[in-house]
Protein backbone atom coordinates (compact mmCIF):
# COMPACT_ATOMS: atom_id res chain seq x y z
CA UNK A 1 0.00 0.00 0.00
CA UNK A 2 1.49 3.38 -1.15
CA UNK A 3 1.03 6.62 0.89
CA UNK A 4 -2.03 5.00 2.88
CA UNK A 5 -0.75 4.37 6.54
CA UNK A 6 -1.99 1.21 7.77
CA UNK A 7 -5.37 1.35 6.04
CA UNK A 8 -5.69 -2.49 6.14
CA UNK A 9 -2.67 -4.60 7.19
CA UNK A 10 -2.18 -2.76 9.96
CA UNK A 11 -5.43 -3.32 11.70
CA UNK A 12 -7.48 -6.19 10.04
CA UNK A 13 -9.63 -6.54 13.33
CA UNK A 14 -10.90 -3.26 12.65
CA UNK A 15 -12.31 -4.60 9.11
CA UNK A 16 -14.25 -7.88 10.62
CA UNK A 17 -15.80 -6.24 14.10
CA UNK A 18 -19.23 -4.58 13.36
CA UNK A 19 -20.01 -1.05 13.25
CA UNK A 20 -22.04 0.73 16.15
CA UNK A 21 -25.09 0.53 14.29
CA UNK A 22 -24.77 -2.86 13.34
CA UNK A 23 -24.07 -3.74 17.16
CA UNK A 24 -26.75 -1.63 18.54
CA UNK A 25 -29.17 -3.51 15.67
CA UNK A 26 -27.67 -7.00 17.03
CA UNK A 27 -28.39 -5.97 20.99
CA UNK A 28 -31.83 -4.36 19.45
CA UNK A 29 -32.31 -8.27 18.29
CA UNK A 30 -31.19 -9.65 21.00
CA UNK A 31 -33.91 -8.10 23.48
CA UNK A 32 -36.95 -8.26 21.17
CA UNK A 33 -36.35 -12.23 21.09
CA UNK A 34 -35.99 -12.15 25.15
CA UNK A 35 -39.39 -10.43 25.20
CA UNK A 36 -41.10 -12.64 22.74
CA UNK A 37 -39.78 -16.00 24.63
CA UNK A 38 -40.79 -14.30 28.06
CA UNK A 39 -44.33 -13.30 26.40
CA UNK A 40 -44.94 -17.19 24.97
CA UNK A 41 -43.61 -18.34 28.75
CA UNK A 42 -46.18 -15.61 30.06
CA UNK A 43 -49.08 -16.82 28.12
CA UNK A 44 -48.22 -20.59 28.59
CA UNK A 45 -48.31 -19.60 31.96
CA UNK A 46 -51.74 -17.93 32.03
CA UNK A 47 -53.15 -21.13 30.22
CA UNK A 48 -52.36 -23.50 32.90
CA UNK A 49 -53.74 -21.24 35.50
CA UNK A 50 -57.11 -20.37 33.71
CA UNK A 51 -56.97 -24.63 32.98
CA UNK A 52 -56.49 -24.99 36.83
CA UNK A 53 -59.48 -22.42 37.64
CA UNK A 54 -61.61 -23.87 35.37
CA UNK A 55 -61.37 -27.62 37.45
CA UNK A 56 -61.96 -25.61 40.84
CA UNK A 57 -65.02 -24.05 39.23
CA UNK A 58 -65.73 -27.38 38.18
CA UNK A 59 -65.44 -29.33 41.34
CA UNK A 60 -67.13 -26.32 42.99
CA UNK A 61 -70.66 -27.46 41.17
CA UNK A 62 -70.43 -30.96 40.94
CA UNK A 63 -69.48 -31.10 44.76
CA UNK A 64 -73.03 -28.44 45.70
CA UNK A 65 -74.84 -30.78 43.01
CA UNK A 66 -73.64 -33.79 44.92
CA UNK A 67 -74.53 -33.09 48.30
CA UNK A 68 -78.06 -32.49 47.51
CA UNK A 69 -78.36 -35.14 45.67
CA UNK A 70 -77.39 -37.45 48.71
CA UNK A 71 -80.21 -39.44 49.98
CA UNK A 72 -81.11 -41.89 52.74
CA UNK A 73 -80.22 -45.28 51.71
CA UNK A 74 -77.06 -45.03 53.30
CA UNK A 75 -74.27 -42.54 52.27
CA UNK A 76 -71.74 -44.91 50.96
CA UNK A 77 -74.05 -45.80 48.27
CA UNK A 78 -75.30 -42.67 47.42
CA UNK A 79 -72.15 -41.40 47.16
CA UNK A 80 -71.61 -44.42 44.80
CA UNK A 81 -74.29 -43.19 42.50
CA UNK A 82 -72.43 -40.15 41.75
CA UNK A 83 -69.13 -42.00 41.07
CA UNK A 84 -67.70 -41.16 37.86
CA UNK A 85 -63.63 -42.82 38.34
CA UNK A 86 -62.38 -40.47 35.05
CA UNK A 87 -63.33 -37.46 36.69
CA UNK A 88 -63.17 -36.93 40.31
CA UNK A 89 -63.09 -38.67 43.49
CA UNK A 90 -66.12 -37.56 46.14
CA UNK A 91 -65.48 -38.01 49.65
CA UNK A 92 -67.46 -37.09 52.91
CA UNK A 93 -66.63 -36.07 55.94
CA UNK A 94 -68.23 -36.32 59.35
CA UNK A 95 -68.72 -33.33 62.00
CA UNK A 96 -65.61 -34.84 63.10
CA UNK A 97 -63.45 -34.76 60.49
CA UNK A 98 -63.67 -38.51 59.95
CA UNK A 99 -63.58 -39.80 56.70
CA UNK A 100 -67.48 -41.41 56.08
CA UNK A 101 -67.61 -42.89 52.30
CA UNK A 102 -65.38 -42.26 49.39
CA UNK A 103 -66.12 -43.63 45.73
CA UNK A 104 -61.66 -43.72 45.55
CA UNK A 105 -60.50 -45.38 48.58
CA UNK A 106 -56.33 -45.00 47.69
CA UNK A 107 -57.23 -41.48 46.78
CA UNK A 108 -58.90 -40.88 50.39
CA UNK A 109 -56.33 -42.70 52.33
CA UNK A 110 -53.23 -40.03 50.13
CA UNK A 111 -54.04 -37.11 52.51
CA UNK A 112 -56.51 -36.02 54.75
CA UNK A 113 -58.41 -33.89 52.14
CA UNK A 114 -61.25 -32.30 54.59
CA UNK A 115 -58.29 -31.11 56.67
CA UNK A 116 -56.37 -29.41 53.63
CA UNK A 117 -59.94 -28.00 51.92
CA UNK A 118 -60.33 -26.42 54.93
CA UNK A 119 -56.52 -24.60 55.28
CA UNK A 120 -56.75 -23.52 52.02
CA UNK A 121 -59.92 -21.36 52.79
CA UNK A 122 -59.88 -18.25 50.59
CA UNK A 123 -56.93 -19.23 48.73
CA UNK A 124 -56.11 -21.04 45.14
CA UNK A 125 -57.85 -24.56 46.22
CA UNK A 126 -54.97 -26.61 44.45
CA UNK A 127 -52.90 -28.80 47.27
CA UNK A 128 -49.46 -30.77 45.95
CA UNK A 129 -49.42 -33.77 47.34
CA UNK A 130 -47.27 -36.52 46.24
CA UNK A 131 -46.04 -34.75 43.42
CA UNK A 132 -49.24 -34.31 41.89
CA UNK A 133 -51.58 -31.10 41.58
CA UNK A 134 -55.21 -31.56 42.94
CA UNK A 135 -57.61 -29.06 42.71
CA UNK A 136 -60.07 -29.43 45.62
CA UNK A 137 -63.99 -28.22 46.29
CA UNK A 138 -65.76 -28.61 49.35
CA UNK A 139 -69.89 -28.13 49.91
CA UNK A 140 -71.56 -28.75 53.15
CA UNK A 141 -73.79 -30.98 53.74
CA UNK A 142 -77.78 -30.61 55.53
CA UNK A 143 -76.92 -33.10 58.73
CA UNK A 144 -73.05 -31.89 59.11
CA UNK A 145 -70.17 -32.79 57.35
CA UNK A 146 -68.54 -32.00 53.85
CA UNK A 147 -68.45 -33.52 50.90
CA UNK A 148 -65.03 -33.28 49.11
CA UNK A 149 -64.50 -33.36 45.16
CA UNK A 150 -60.88 -34.26 44.33
CA UNK A 151 -59.67 -34.38 41.14
CA UNK A 152 -55.75 -34.26 39.51
CA UNK A 153 -55.27 -30.87 37.33
CA UNK A 154 -54.88 -31.79 34.07
CA UNK A 155 -51.76 -31.09 32.46
CA UNK A 156 -52.71 -27.69 30.01
CA UNK A 157 -49.89 -28.20 27.87
CA UNK A 158 -49.05 -31.77 26.27
CA UNK A 159 -45.87 -33.31 27.52
CA UNK A 160 -42.51 -32.14 25.87
CA UNK A 161 -44.82 -28.58 24.61
CA UNK A 162 -42.77 -26.67 26.06
CA UNK A 163 -39.41 -27.97 25.51
CA UNK A 164 -40.81 -27.90 21.56
CA UNK A 165 -41.59 -24.11 22.26
CA UNK A 166 -38.11 -23.31 23.55
CA UNK A 167 -36.59 -25.49 20.70
CA UNK A 168 -38.91 -23.48 18.13
CA UNK A 169 -37.95 -20.36 19.38
CA UNK A 170 -34.19 -20.76 19.83
CA UNK A 171 -34.11 -22.29 15.96
CA UNK A 172 -36.03 -19.19 14.97
CA UNK A 173 -33.82 -16.98 16.70
CA UNK A 174 -30.48 -18.89 15.57
CA UNK A 175 -31.79 -18.10 12.05
CA UNK A 176 -32.68 -14.42 12.40
CA UNK A 177 -29.34 -13.97 13.86
CA UNK A 178 -27.98 -15.74 11.10
CA UNK A 179 -29.77 -13.85 8.81
CA UNK A 180 -28.86 -10.64 10.35
CA UNK A 181 -25.02 -11.35 10.73
CA UNK A 182 -24.52 -12.35 7.01
CA UNK A 183 -26.81 -8.97 6.02
CA UNK A 184 -24.77 -7.02 9.19
CA UNK A 185 -21.34 -8.44 7.15
CA UNK A 186 -22.32 -7.63 3.61
CA UNK A 187 -23.57 -3.83 4.70
CA UNK A 188 -20.91 -3.91 8.15
CA UNK A 189 -17.48 -4.52 7.95
CA UNK A 190 -17.06 -6.20 4.08
CA UNK A 191 -18.51 -2.31 2.98
CA UNK A 192 -16.23 -0.91 5.28
CA UNK A 193 -13.70 -3.34 3.77
CA UNK A 194 -14.53 -2.27 0.30
CA UNK A 195 -14.61 1.49 1.12
CA UNK A 196 -11.16 1.34 2.52
CA UNK A 197 -9.58 -0.78 -0.42
CA UNK A 198 -11.43 1.95 -2.46
CA UNK A 199 -9.59 4.71 -0.39
CA UNK A 200 -6.48 3.21 -0.80
CA UNK A 201 -6.85 3.00 -4.64
CA UNK A 202 -8.01 6.94 -4.43
CA UNK A 203 -5.07 7.47 -2.24
CA UNK A 204 -2.61 6.09 -4.94
CA UNK A 205 -3.42 8.59 -7.30
CA UNK A 206 -2.14 6.61 -9.83
CA UNK A 207 -5.65 5.52 -11.20
CA UNK A 208 -8.78 7.69 -13.19
CA UNK A 209 -11.25 8.73 -10.01
CA UNK A 210 -14.26 7.99 -12.27
CA UNK A 211 -13.39 4.41 -13.75
CA UNK A 212 -12.89 4.04 -9.63
CA UNK A 213 -16.12 5.02 -8.82
CA UNK A 214 -17.98 3.44 -11.11
CA UNK A 215 -16.14 -0.16 -10.89
CA UNK A 216 -16.91 0.50 -6.85
CA UNK A 217 -20.57 1.12 -7.45
CA UNK A 218 -20.90 -2.47 -8.86
CA UNK A 219 -20.49 -3.37 -5.14
CA UNK A 220 -20.77 -0.23 -2.83
CA UNK A 221 -24.05 1.44 -4.85
CA UNK A 222 -24.37 4.98 -3.87
CA UNK A 223 -21.65 4.67 -1.52
CA UNK A 224 -19.17 5.16 -3.88
CA UNK A 225 -20.10 8.80 -4.74
CA UNK A 226 -18.77 9.70 -1.51
CA UNK A 227 -15.29 9.61 -2.64
CA UNK A 228 -16.63 12.05 -5.66
CA UNK A 229 -15.13 15.00 -4.12
CA UNK A 230 -12.18 13.33 -2.88
CA UNK A 231 -11.37 12.12 -6.43
CA UNK A 232 -11.54 15.48 -7.91
CA UNK A 233 -9.71 16.96 -4.91
CA UNK A 234 -6.61 14.35 -5.58
CA UNK A 235 -6.98 14.78 -9.78
CA UNK A 236 -6.74 18.85 -9.07
CA UNK A 237 -3.62 17.90 -6.23
CA UNK A 238 -2.18 15.73 -8.97
CA UNK A 239 -1.80 18.29 -11.68
CA UNK A 240 -0.77 21.10 -9.20
CA UNK A 241 1.84 18.44 -8.09
CA UNK A 242 2.97 17.71 -11.34
CA UNK A 243 3.22 21.51 -12.38
CA UNK A 244 5.20 21.84 -9.32
CA UNK A 245 7.67 19.55 -9.84
CA UNK A 246 7.94 20.80 -13.79
CA UNK A 247 8.54 23.94 -12.02
CA UNK A 248 11.12 23.28 -10.03
CA UNK A 249 12.87 21.18 -12.35
CA UNK A 250 12.65 23.50 -14.66
CA UNK A 251 14.38 25.62 -12.07
CA UNK A 252 16.92 23.48 -11.32
CA UNK A 253 18.29 22.98 -14.36
CA UNK A 254 18.92 26.46 -15.43
CA UNK A 255 19.97 27.66 -12.51
CA UNK A 256 23.38 29.40 -12.54
CA UNK A 257 24.49 28.32 -9.15
CA UNK A 258 26.25 25.12 -7.94
CA UNK A 259 23.06 23.28 -5.88
CA UNK A 260 23.52 20.30 -4.32
CA UNK A 261 20.81 18.12 -2.82
CA UNK A 262 21.61 15.37 -0.24
CA UNK A 263 20.35 13.71 2.64
CA UNK A 264 21.68 14.48 6.24
CA UNK A 265 23.23 10.91 7.01
CA UNK A 266 25.52 11.95 3.62
CA UNK A 267 23.56 10.21 0.72
CA UNK A 268 23.49 12.46 -2.32
CA UNK A 269 20.30 12.64 -4.14
CA UNK A 270 20.46 14.90 -7.27
CA UNK A 271 22.96 18.19 -8.53
CA UNK A 272 22.21 20.54 -10.86
CA UNK A 273 23.89 20.27 -14.34
CA UNK A 274 25.51 23.74 -13.31
CA UNK A 275 27.44 21.58 -10.66
CA UNK A 276 28.29 18.65 -13.14
CA UNK A 277 29.79 21.25 -15.44
CA UNK A 278 32.02 22.99 -12.85
CA UNK A 279 33.17 19.59 -10.97
CA UNK A 280 33.59 17.62 -14.45
CA UNK A 281 31.96 14.74 -11.96
CA UNK A 282 30.04 12.07 -14.12
CA UNK A 283 26.48 11.75 -12.96
CA UNK A 284 26.82 8.17 -12.25
CA UNK A 285 29.32 9.40 -9.65
CA UNK A 286 27.46 11.67 -7.66
CA UNK A 287 23.99 10.59 -8.04
CA UNK A 288 23.00 8.34 -5.57
CA UNK A 289 26.23 8.20 -3.96
CA UNK A 290 27.98 9.42 -0.37
CA UNK A 291 28.71 12.87 0.38
CA UNK A 292 32.67 11.12 1.22
CA UNK A 293 33.17 11.34 -2.55
CA UNK A 294 32.96 15.09 -2.91
CA UNK A 295 35.50 15.29 -0.49
CA UNK A 296 38.16 15.83 -3.05
CA UNK A 297 35.83 18.31 -4.90
CA UNK A 298 33.28 20.41 -2.95
CA UNK A 299 33.31 18.50 0.93
CA UNK A 300 29.82 18.53 2.32
CA UNK A 301 30.44 16.93 5.73
CA UNK A 302 32.00 19.51 7.37
CA UNK A 303 28.63 21.67 6.57
CA UNK A 304 25.81 18.95 7.91
CA UNK A 305 26.12 20.08 11.57
CA UNK A 306 25.05 23.87 10.40
CA UNK A 307 22.60 21.59 7.74
CA UNK A 308 21.18 19.69 11.24
CA UNK A 309 20.71 23.45 12.61
CA UNK A 310 19.02 25.03 9.58
CA UNK A 311 16.55 22.01 9.81
CA UNK A 312 15.88 22.22 13.96
CA UNK A 313 15.54 26.07 13.22
CA UNK A 314 13.59 25.66 10.33
CA UNK A 315 15.29 28.65 8.39
CA UNK A 316 18.20 28.93 5.96
CA UNK A 317 21.92 30.06 6.64
CA UNK A 318 23.67 32.21 4.24
CA UNK A 319 27.21 33.85 3.37
CA UNK A 320 29.33 30.93 4.36
CA UNK A 321 32.59 31.13 2.41
CA UNK A 322 33.80 28.24 1.03
CA UNK A 323 35.93 26.74 -2.14
CA UNK A 324 35.21 24.34 -4.59
CA UNK A 325 37.78 22.78 -7.28
CA UNK A 326 36.77 22.73 -10.68
CA UNK A 327 37.56 20.19 -13.28
CA UNK A 328 40.44 22.75 -14.02
CA UNK A 329 42.38 21.69 -10.76
CA UNK A 330 41.15 25.69 -9.67
CA UNK A 331 40.23 26.53 -6.53
CA UNK A 332 37.13 28.60 -6.91
CA UNK A 333 35.79 30.99 -4.11
CA UNK A 334 32.43 30.59 -3.14
CA UNK A 335 29.50 31.12 -0.85
CA UNK A 336 27.66 28.77 0.47
CA UNK A 337 23.82 28.66 1.58
CA UNK A 338 21.74 25.85 2.60
CA UNK A 339 18.49 24.74 3.78
CA UNK A 340 17.42 21.33 5.89
CA UNK A 341 13.77 20.41 5.74
CA UNK A 342 12.11 17.10 5.64
CA UNK A 343 11.11 15.22 2.50
CA UNK A 344 8.88 11.91 2.39
CA UNK A 345 10.10 11.36 5.94
CA UNK A 346 13.43 12.09 5.43
CA UNK A 347 15.81 15.05 6.78
CA UNK A 348 17.43 16.49 3.86
CA UNK A 349 19.61 19.93 3.03
CA UNK A 350 20.14 21.89 -0.21
CA UNK A 351 23.47 23.58 -0.75
CA UNK A 352 23.64 25.82 -3.04
CA UNK A 353 27.38 27.78 -3.89
CA UNK A 354 27.61 30.89 -5.48
CA UNK A 355 30.75 31.20 -7.91
CA UNK A 356 32.67 34.31 -6.02
CA UNK A 357 35.38 34.70 -8.49
CA UNK A 358 33.14 36.22 -11.41
CA UNK A 359 31.31 38.00 -8.53
CA UNK A 360 34.18 39.56 -8.01
CA UNK A 361 35.21 39.86 -11.22
CA UNK A 362 31.97 41.40 -12.34
CA UNK A 363 32.37 43.92 -9.30
CA UNK A 364 35.71 45.30 -10.67
CA UNK A 365 34.31 46.15 -13.80
CA UNK A 366 31.30 47.72 -12.83
CA UNK A 367 33.30 49.57 -10.21
CA UNK A 368 36.03 50.63 -12.86
CA UNK A 369 32.88 51.65 -15.09
CA UNK A 370 31.89 53.90 -12.73
CA UNK A 371 34.44 55.54 -11.60
CA UNK A 372 34.53 56.57 -15.24
CA UNK A 373 31.28 57.32 -15.94
CA UNK A 374 31.38 59.53 -12.76
CA UNK A 375 34.40 61.44 -14.90
CA UNK A 376 32.16 62.05 -17.56
CA UNK A 377 29.03 63.33 -15.49
CA UNK A 378 31.08 65.39 -14.29
CA UNK A 379 32.56 66.76 -17.02
CA UNK A 380 29.41 66.88 -18.17
CA UNK A 381 27.65 68.78 -15.82
CA UNK A 382 30.53 71.67 -15.48
CA UNK A 383 29.86 71.99 -19.21
CA UNK A 384 26.35 72.58 -19.18
CA UNK A 385 26.46 74.48 -15.50
CA UNK A 386 28.03 77.23 -17.60
CA UNK A 387 25.63 77.20 -20.35
CA UNK A 388 22.51 77.34 -18.54
CA UNK A 389 24.19 80.44 -16.54
CA UNK A 390 24.88 82.20 -19.68
CA UNK A 391 20.77 81.10 -20.96
CA UNK A 392 19.39 82.80 -17.86
CA UNK A 393 21.56 85.60 -18.46
CA UNK A 394 19.79 86.16 -21.84
CA UNK A 395 16.25 84.95 -20.46
CA UNK A 396 15.98 87.31 -17.46
CA UNK A 397 17.18 90.03 -20.13
CA UNK A 398 14.79 89.31 -22.94
CA UNK A 399 11.52 89.60 -20.08
CA UNK A 400 10.90 85.99 -20.57
CA UNK A 401 9.35 84.77 -16.81
CA UNK A 402 10.50 81.29 -16.22
CA UNK A 403 8.79 79.43 -12.43
CA UNK A 404 8.55 76.07 -11.60
CA UNK A 405 6.86 74.25 -8.99
CA UNK A 406 6.87 70.95 -7.43
CA UNK A 407 4.04 68.47 -7.26
CA UNK A 408 2.42 70.30 -4.15
CA UNK A 409 2.00 73.71 -5.45
CA UNK A 410 5.93 75.01 -3.74
CA UNK A 411 8.06 77.25 -5.87
CA UNK A 412 11.46 76.35 -6.93
CA UNK A 413 12.29 78.60 -9.58
CA UNK A 414 11.39 82.23 -9.78
CA UNK A 415 13.49 84.09 -12.67
CA UNK A 416 14.86 87.42 -12.82
CA UNK A 417 11.80 88.68 -15.20
CA UNK A 418 9.53 87.55 -12.84
CA UNK A 419 10.68 89.74 -10.34
CA UNK A 420 11.02 92.44 -12.57
CA UNK A 421 7.20 91.86 -13.61
CA UNK A 422 6.04 91.52 -9.87
CA UNK A 423 8.23 93.34 -7.91
CA UNK A 424 8.67 90.00 -6.06
CA UNK A 425 11.15 87.78 -4.87
CA UNK A 426 10.79 84.28 -4.42
CA UNK A 427 10.88 84.12 -1.01
CA UNK A 428 7.39 85.97 -1.28
CA UNK A 429 6.32 83.88 -4.08
CA UNK A 430 6.52 80.72 -1.87
CA UNK A 431 3.81 78.45 -3.50
CA UNK A 432 1.75 78.43 -6.78
CA UNK A 433 -1.74 80.14 -5.46
CA UNK A 434 1.14 82.67 -4.50
CA UNK A 435 2.33 83.34 -7.81
CA UNK A 436 -1.46 83.55 -9.01
CA UNK A 437 -2.26 85.96 -6.90
CA UNK A 438 1.07 88.39 -7.87
CA UNK A 439 0.36 88.22 -11.47
CA UNK A 440 -2.79 89.74 -11.28
CA UNK A 441 -5.58 87.56 -12.79
CA UNK A 442 -9.18 87.92 -12.09
CA UNK A 443 -10.91 85.50 -10.07
CA UNK A 444 -12.21 83.83 -12.90
CA UNK A 445 -9.23 84.12 -14.73
CA UNK A 446 -7.31 82.18 -11.88
CA UNK A 447 -9.01 79.92 -11.60
CA UNK A 448 -9.16 78.67 -15.55
CA UNK A 449 -5.02 79.35 -14.58
CA UNK A 450 -4.82 77.46 -11.92
CA UNK A 451 -7.20 74.16 -13.72
CA UNK A 452 -4.63 75.12 -16.88
CA UNK A 453 -1.40 74.52 -15.35
CA UNK A 454 -2.55 71.56 -13.44
CA UNK A 455 -4.28 69.78 -16.60
CA UNK A 456 -2.12 68.03 -19.08
CA UNK A 457 -3.42 70.50 -21.45
CA UNK A 458 -0.85 71.09 -24.46
CA UNK A 459 -2.29 74.18 -25.80
CA UNK A 460 -0.96 77.75 -24.36
CA UNK A 461 -2.73 79.68 -22.64
CA UNK A 462 -3.65 83.54 -23.18
CA UNK A 463 -4.41 86.13 -19.91
CA UNK A 464 -4.57 89.72 -19.10
CA UNK A 465 -2.77 90.88 -16.07
CA UNK A 466 -3.47 93.34 -13.76
CA UNK A 467 0.17 93.78 -12.64
CA UNK A 468 1.50 96.18 -9.44
CA UNK A 469 4.75 97.22 -10.38
CA UNK A 470 7.72 98.38 -7.80
CA UNK A 471 6.01 101.71 -8.08
CA UNK A 472 2.54 100.94 -6.58
CA UNK A 473 0.71 101.46 -10.08
CA UNK A 474 -1.48 98.48 -11.88
CA UNK A 475 -0.61 98.37 -15.40
CA UNK A 476 -2.93 95.92 -17.51
CA UNK A 477 -0.44 93.88 -19.05
CA UNK A 478 -0.97 90.63 -21.56
CA UNK A 479 1.08 87.13 -21.89
CA UNK A 480 0.47 84.02 -23.79
CA UNK A 481 2.10 81.14 -21.03
CA UNK A 482 2.99 77.24 -21.82
CA UNK A 483 3.68 75.09 -19.25
CA UNK A 484 6.57 72.39 -19.48
CA UNK A 485 6.61 69.05 -17.38
CA UNK A 486 10.46 69.34 -16.28
CA UNK A 487 12.55 72.31 -14.85
CA UNK A 488 15.56 73.85 -17.39
CA UNK A 489 18.04 71.95 -14.87
CA UNK A 490 16.02 68.45 -15.90
CA UNK A 491 14.25 67.71 -12.99
CA UNK A 492 10.95 65.78 -14.49
CA UNK A 493 9.38 65.86 -11.14
CA UNK A 494 8.75 70.08 -11.29
CA UNK A 495 6.38 71.94 -13.82
CA UNK A 496 7.84 75.09 -15.18
CA UNK A 497 5.51 77.76 -16.42
CA UNK A 498 7.26 80.14 -18.98
CA UNK A 499 5.59 83.08 -20.07
CA UNK A 500 5.55 86.05 -22.65
CA UNK A 501 4.39 89.48 -23.36
CA UNK A 502 2.57 90.62 -25.68
CA UNK A 503 2.26 94.15 -26.77
CA UNK A 504 -0.73 95.67 -25.92
CA UNK A 505 -1.28 96.62 -29.55
CA UNK A 506 -2.27 93.18 -30.50
CA UNK A 507 -5.35 91.49 -29.97
CA UNK A 508 -5.63 88.38 -27.49
CA UNK A 509 -7.34 85.24 -29.98
CA UNK A 510 -11.32 86.14 -28.51
CA UNK A 511 -10.86 89.56 -26.66
CA UNK A 512 -12.80 90.98 -29.54
CA UNK A 513 -14.86 87.99 -29.67
CA UNK A 514 -14.71 87.59 -33.05
CA UNK A 515 -12.05 84.88 -33.11
CA UNK A 516 -11.29 82.03 -31.11
CA UNK A 517 -13.99 81.56 -27.91
CA UNK A 518 -13.08 82.02 -24.54
CA UNK A 519 -12.35 78.40 -23.81
CA UNK A 520 -9.24 78.34 -26.37
CA UNK A 521 -8.29 81.91 -24.80
CA UNK A 522 -7.86 80.53 -21.26
CA UNK A 523 -6.24 77.16 -22.63
CA UNK A 524 -9.01 74.51 -21.63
Amino acid sequence: MRDVPGALSAHPASMLSPTPAVRAAIFGLLVVTVIAVAGAMLHLSSVASLTTRALVDQLGARAHTVSRGLGGDGVQASLNRFADPDADALMVYGPSGRLVATTDAALAEAADWGATVASLEGLDPVADVAGVAYGLAAADLAGGGRLVAVAPVPDALPDGTVLQSVLATASLWGFLVGVFVVMTWYTGPRTAHQLALLGERVAQGDADGDALLRHAGVWLGPLAEAFRPVTTRFQQLGREARDTKEHIAALYQINPHYVLLCTLDGEIVDANPAFYAATGLPIAAVRGGRAEALNETFPVLPLMELAQRSLKEGSAITGIEYALISRDDETRPVEVSLRGFELNGRSMVLFQATDQAHEKQLERRVSAFTDTLDLMVDQRVHQLSAGQQTLKRILDASGVVIASFDAGGATSRWSGAAEGLTGRAIASVSHFAAATDVLGLSPTERTAFTQWFWSPSQSPFFGRHGVVGRDGQTRTRQFIWQRVDADMGGRSDLRTLIGVEIPAYVDLPGASGDSLPRGARLGV
